[in-house]
Parts: structure tokens; sequence; C-alpha cells
């Protein structure tokens, strides 16, 4: 556990309009749907409504989506998440990953993240005076819903835990879009996570308030239960230590490969010098590759991979679980396998929300 007391400066506000501004014509010539993203027109908060009731639509050109049940909604107009039945690939409607970073915020390290890269990407955190202190990452799942590790809330009461969305550097407020923060309203600990060996080890945290969807805040996709991951090479992101145990105020990201069940439970027996070490089914390995890791301080953090024939947007495959040596040769890591508990995360969600969790 680390502790970061904010030193934030804030930008002049004309200079944040001009910087969003920047944004929006910059990103004209690199996405379809500029400033907004294409969903069911049911997502979409309407303009206004006359006093003859009538629901006022408007769109931006309905051209900017490729699929003709799809409209392009502004971002400060999305007031509804996806559906939380499996995702159809062809009707992807969570957020996409921004390969080039959102705006001119670029810091020259291939380690680490670009602004916005990761809009899904959640910091986790509890107040103590005027000190915020750092527990573990989370991944945005639906606008109000959060997942994490267990091992990471365990023993604390919601209204301990805040969500930042929108974060990538911990020092400076440089971020051209506010962070949003929220409450934690609920949390729910998988009825049979066992602290010991860490099995089941996943939470889900219900906000007080759904967020803002903007270019830098979005939700994941969630992949079909038992989704198979293997042999896909993957990106993980985190605010953890680095291989070489230094902190990492701007959020940094890897490539790892999945690696099988069986390879990484020989390898793992290995490295604990335990032949009978069995690899629970809530879990799945990737890395092994020599200084590419999560490390301490990247419990809770997101492992995801590219969705096939979708436009750049990606499954939560695994959740920063442990590590028996960070960014060791032929020692892989151990993520919560997300696809695994995808049953159970729905009808939790269903269950907090009676069915319907979009109605504010």
């Amino acid at each position: 556990m680390s502790i970061c007391k904010h030193m934030r400066f804030r930008l002049w506000p004309p200079l944040v309009i001009l910087l969003q501004v920047f944004v929006a014509i910059s990103a004209k010539e690199k996405r379809k749907c500029p400033g907004g993203l294409c969903i069911p027109p049911e997502l979409c908060r309407p303009v206004s409504v006359n006093v003859y009731d009538e629901v006022h639509l408007e769109f931006f050109s309905s051209d900017e989506c490729r699929r003709r049940n799809l409209k392009c909604c502004p971002y400060e107009r999305i007031v509804r998440a996806p559906d939380t039945e499996a995702p159809d690939e062809n009707e992807m409607v969570c957020a996409a990953r921004n390969n080039q970073g959102v705006g001119k915020l670029v810091y020259h390290d291939k380690s680490k993240a670009k602004y916005g890269e990761f809009p899904w990407m959640a910091f986790v955190y509890t107040l103590q005076a005027d000190y915020e202190i750092y527990l573990c990452g989370g991944t945005l799942i639906q606008s109000k819903v959060v997942l994490t590790i267990a091992h990471c809330v365990e023993g604390k009461q919601p209204n301990q835990l805040r969500i930042r969305f929108g974060e990538w550097d911990l020092e400076d407020m440089v971020e051209i879009y506010p962070p949003q923060d929220r409450a934690v309203h609920k949390m729910i600990i998988h009825p049979h996570f066992y602290n010991d060996l860490l099995q089941n080890d996943i939470a889900i945290l219900f906000i007080d308030e759904h967020v803002w969807f903007t270019e830098v805040v979005g939700t994941v996709c969630l992949p079909p239960q038992n989704e198979n991951f293997d042999n896909r090479r993957c990106v993980f992101s985190g605010w953890g230590e680095d291989i070489n145990g230094r902190n990492s105020s701007i959020l940094k990201r890897t490539k790892l490969p999945i690696v099988p069940r069986g390879q990484c439970q020989k390898a793992l027996r290995k490295q604990l010098n335990d032949r009978y070490f069995q690899l629970h089914e809530g879990f799945l390995c990737a890395g092994g590759e020599s200084g590419k890791d999560a490390c301490k301080g990247d419990g809770g953090s997101p492992l995801v991979c590219r969705i096939p024939q979708a436009e750049n947007q990606y499954y939560l495959a695994g959740i920063v679980a442990f590590g028996a040596e960070c960014g060791a040769h032929g020692v892989p890591g151990v993520y919560v396998n997300v696809p695994y508990y995808r049953d159970w995360i729905d009808g939790e969600i269903a269950k907090m929300y009676h069915v319907d969790i979009f109605v504010n």
C-alpha cells in the first residue's frame, strides 16, 4: 500500500476549454462519431421534450456509424450503459482504447500509458485527514459498477471507499477532463472468497452516482462465460511499482501473453517449491517474460484483450491478484479469471438493480 498526497495544480478555465476544443478538432480525422459513441438511440438522452410531449432526438450524422441501428450520441448525452447481456461483437457499445491518447499529454516512456488510453481504468482509494490512500486498481464495467479484487476491500465499509475515473498522473493535475470521483454505495465480495489462498478473489463495487462518459471515461466489455484467452497477447495497466521497485505516478502499461493453465501451474509449482500446488479455476496467468509484469500495488488492475473484429474494444480478461516474483523470466503473474465469474457478476448486478441497472 502506498500513500499518495495529491499536490495538483488546476489549469486556467479558458485554457481547459481551448484544450477540449483542440481535442475535439484533432479527433475528427481519426475517429468515427467524433465527440460521441455509436450506440442504440434509447441509450442517448433526448435534447428536449416539447409541450406536446414530442421527444426531439438529435444525433450527429447517421453516416458516422457503420451500423444503421446505431446513432452517434454526444458524450454528454450518454446516460445509460450497455446491456448486461454478453456483448454482441457486431454491436459493441463499450468504450474503445485510445491508442494515441487524448490531446497532447504524452509521457515519453513506452512503459507509460497515454492520457485517456484506457477509459475503464479506476483508482480505488480511501481518505485519511488530507491524504488519499491508494488501495488498488479497478475496472469500470457499467456506469455505476466497478470490479476489483476482494482482498483489497475486505474488512472495509463501503463508506470508507472512493473511486476516481479519468485519472492519469497522480502527482500533477494535468488531465484535460477533470477526474470524476464517486463514493461507494455498496460492495459485494464473492461468497466463497478464501483469503488464505486468495480463491474467488473478486468484488463488485456499486457507486452512488453514474459516471459521465467522456473520451477518457468509459466501460470495458465483459467476456462471455468461460471465454478462453490462451496464448493471446493482452495488455495490463496500473499504478503499482515497476520491476525495479519504483512507484509510478503515471499510469503504466505492459503487453503480456496469456499462459495456458497447465504451463502456468507447472511454473508456479517450481517457483513455490510445492509439487502439489493446484491453480484454482478462478485464476488465469499472464506474463513470464523478463522485465514485464504487474508488480506490487497493481492489485485489482485490469488485464484486457482486444476483441477480434471490433473497433479497438477490449474484453476484461483478468484482474491482477498476486505474483510469485515480479518480472522474472518463466514466472507468470496470476490474475482473477473474469470469464469464469461472468454469470456471477451478471447475477449480482441484476439483484442489485432489480434487473434494470440503468434506471436513474
